[in-house]
């Protein structure tokens, strides 16, 4: 009888501690888990005593969440808080001074919530003590990469090999929103540059953690999370990858041209389907409704690479038939066409590269080299430039991922090392603060450098890697960039380590002109703005490497982005930096069709300025951004098959 009094008290309690109820509205239950992830994650990195990594922080986060679950009062709320605080322990007293960082360096590092009227006095109080008795320390949840600095979170793993078959419970799901958001709140060096207000993001994702339930919709609502990170580093899967993308492709590449989804190429014979194709539905369902419900899932840091994204995802898809509606110059057609190739299959024919370099025929007899950058490998350099020597121009295709090859080419290039870029880099022991770095490149070994004009091709399959190498390229002064915006993402990589095995990239430092120019998000601006149309697909042009064959140079200087080709003028704008307004001039040799359209540095089109044919000329037309955010603007002139943009500055 004892023995199963005893039992039955056992569960009785077990009952009463696992099922706790919430006790307040949802807005106030939401807003308290809003401050105890704040208070959580600065503890994390601000503590003297957590940062040892001995305490079980993440099981102190599920003590707390159990208490703000039942916390009925907001003194109740506090008394909670005081648990937490009273598990981190005693802050070691300061015996240095705090190290002086410049505002410019310390936007990640806004603790002024820790004043909000949601805290006791005595709450207050405690965490003004940690805030003031911090000194830069070591700690074991973040390290740095070594020799490269980006931060690392090697160490704070908890949880990430667990599998729930019914999906994580809500303290887990809340612990992966929390460690995340802290993560990227004070080590992303571009956290600034989001859209939507990080803070704001907590707000909008606590709730949306709180209800989901089960391992699919868990893992979507993290990709929802993840993309309002801008970041086309931010790579995120899991096991539950497979069951919402699929796992096998179709034999086709899509690029999004012209605002239409165009098959590039294709994989495999006999589908009935040809380059040029314009896709218009997939499965009866609508292209663009299909393009629409992928966004809001893609990680991408501009318009040119949520589109790359969306083309890579309409592939994907689990095995079997799918009905493709494709229109072409004979009309509109359905094609059934087998969706069976692997991932590696898929990677094999979109990877497939040619020679690394060859020559090729340009107008006028001239012989330009050219060097794929995918393909070329570090290895290759000596005997590329020994082939290419005498060119009277070298064709750099950027529009690939390199193979770390800038360093070698950059020493054929100059007589020194230059200096192509400054980093800001994630302080790891100061966390919320970041220092600049200024490396150089090349080795400057050779007596003799290649003098000839460069050029440097670059579009949406332009990231990371292949962005710092058209940067570095781009300091030869007689370099052209010729293209379209590439996907603005640059700088070495940060995984994170999220619980059910989801993980999760995020640029780990940021990357900068010289003169720091911002490149996240903006990507390399081209000299010459060239995008692919669906008739030059169609007929199989290379339109971007043909504006590079038939560039004529006069007299160019990269660094004022002054390109012109032919006799087409469109000449600097004045005054630049201009405040409300500012006056483009340009030329016309012949009577054309002429448009001149202002865009932001995302891409968006803000303006048209011109639209309608203009006689032989000059002109000036005065722009006004009264109505705009002080920022960086492109105004792009186009006439027949000639673009040109160029760059200038709002400041008011």
């Amino acid at each position: 009888m004892k023995n199963f009094f005893f039992t039955f008290l056992i569960v009785f309690i077990s009952c009463i501690t696992f099922s706790k109820a919430q006790t307040v509205p949802d807005s106030t239950y939401y807003k308290r888990l809003y401050y105890t992830c704040k208070v959580w994650g600065f503890l994390k990195y601000f503590h003297s005593e957590v940062a040892k990594g001995t305490k079980d922080w993440d099981n102190v986060l599920f003590q707390t969440l159990n208490g703000v679950k039942s916390d009925v009062s907001n003194n109740d709320f506090n008394n909670t808080l005081g648990n937490m605080l009273n598990s981190a322990g005693e802050m070691a007293q300061p015996t240095t001074q705090l190290p002086s960082v410049p505002d410019s360096l310390k936007y990640n590092l806004n603790l002024s919530w820790l004043n909000d009227p949601i805290f006791s006095d005595e709450i207050k109080a405690r965490l003004d003590t940690a805030k003031n008795w911090f000194r830069p320390q070591d700690n074991y949840y973040v390290q740095a990469v070594a020799g490269a600095g980006n931060p690392a979170f090697t160490s704070d793993t908890s949880f990430y090999s667990d599998r729930s078959i019914n999906g994580p419970s809500e303290n887990i799901r809340l612990l992966a929103l929390f460690r995340y958001w802290n993560i990227i709140n004070y080590f992303s060096p571009d956290k600034y540059l989001t859209d939507q207000n990080w803070d704001t993001t907590l707000t909008e994702f606590i709730p949306i953690l709180v209800k989901v339930s089960g391992n699919l919709p868990f893992f979507k609502a993290f990709l929802r999370l993840v993309a309002k990170l801008n970041d086309t580093h931010a790579l995120t899967s899991g096991p539950s990858y497979y069951d919402f993308f699929g796992s096998y492709f179709l034999p086709l590449q899509f690029k999004y041209v012209e605002n239409q989804t165009v098959i590039i190429d294709v994989y495999a014979e006999n589908t009935g389907l040809k380059v040029g194709d314009i896709i218009k539905d997939i499965n009866g369902v609508d292209i663009n409704t299909i393009r629409d419900s992928l966004k809001e899932y893609m990680y991408a840091s501009n318009e040119a690479s949520l589109n790359w994204d969306i083309d890579f995802y309409l592939a994907e898809g689990p095995e079997g038939n799918v009905k493709l509606t494709v229109e072409n110059n004979q009309g509109q057609k359905d094609v059934t066409v087998a969706r069976n190739l692997s991932s590696s299959e898929w990677a094999s024919f979109y990877y497939s590269t040619g020679p690394a370099w060859k020559i090729l025929n340009a107008p006028d007899n001239k012989k330009y080299g050219y060097v794929d950058m995918g393909t070329l490998q570090a290895s290759q350099i000596d005997s590329m430039f020994n082939a290419l020597w005498n060119t009277d121009a070298i064709i750099f295709d950027l529009r690939n991922y390199p193979n770390g090859t800038l360093p070698g080419i950059v020493s054929y290039l100059f007589k020194a090392p230059i200096h192509m870029a400054d980093f800001t880099i994630p302080d790891i022991k100061y966390p919320g603060t970041l220092y600049w770095v200024s490396p150089t490149v090349g080795s400057g070994d050779f007596s003799k450098t290649y003098d000839k004009n460069i050029f440097i091709l670059v579009d949406d399959n332009t990231y990371s890697q292949g962005e710092y190498a058209a940067m570095g390229l781009q300091q030869d002064p007689k370099a052209v960039t010729i293209g379209n915006q590439t996907e603005g993402v640059d700088g070495n990589a940060s995984l994170i380590y999220l619980p059910e095995g989801i993980f999760s990239w995020f640029t780990g430092f940021g990357v900068f002109y010289p003169d720091h120019r911002q490149t996240q998000r903006i990507g390399i601006v081209p000299d010459v703005v060239v995008y692919p149309t669906i008739e030059g697909i169609r007929a199989g042009k290379d339109e971007v490497l043909e504006a590079a064959l038939n560039y004529t140079p006069t007299g160019i200087n990269n660094t004022a982005a002054h390109a012109q080709l032919s006799n087409y003028n469109l000449k600097q704008n004045y005054p630049n930096p201009f405040n409300p307004s500012t006056v483009i001039s340009y030329q016309l040799p012949v009577r054309s069709y002429v448009t001149i359209k202002v865009y932001d540095i995302l891409g968006r089109e803000v303006a048209t300025l011109v639209k309608g044919v203009k006689n032989v000329g000059n002109y000036s037309i005065t722009f006004n951004g009264s109505d705009l955010a002080s920022g960086i603007y492109f105004y792009q002139l186009k006439t027949g098959n000639f673009i040109q943009a160029k760059k200038m500055i709002l400041l008011k």
